[in-house]
């Protein structure tokens, strides 16, 4: 975005923050989506495993390769990994919040501002 010359140096200072938080935004959107994507396979993966039953035969993948595993190790190691993104997911969520008020906000400012310059 280019910046009229007329800015004083608190209003160019508004609008950096502005597409800053721009970035910020969209950039913690694509984390959240990423998350939701691993959080959505892995709950997918769990309920294959447990309809397949523990005598079932299943493989993990371990960097390009397929090794042979049990059931129930599976099933454990998929439960506490969709926790553990569970948390990431509430974390970011509320992160993205945080920084979609600040956005809103910053967006009045820099609107004020076009307003004062005419538009």
């Amino acid at each position: 975005m280019s910046q009229p010359p007329n800015l004083s140096p608190q209003e160019t200072q508004e609008v950096s923050r502005f597409q800053n938080l721009q970035q910020q935004l969209e950039f913690m959107m694509q984390q959240q989506s990423s998350i939701q994507h691993q959080f959505a396979d892995k709950e997918s993966a769990i309920k294959e495993l447990e309809s397949a039953g523990e005598d079932a035969v299943v493989y993990k993948s371990a960097g390009g390769i397929f090794i042979k595993s049990s059931q129930k190790v599976l099933l454990d190691s998929s439960k506490e990994l969709k926790e553990q993104l569970e948390i990431r997911l509430k974390s970011i969520t509320k992160q993205v919040e945080r920084i979609k008020t600040q956005f809103e906000e910053q967006k009045k400012k820099i609107q004020e501002i076009n307003k004062k310059l005419g538009y």
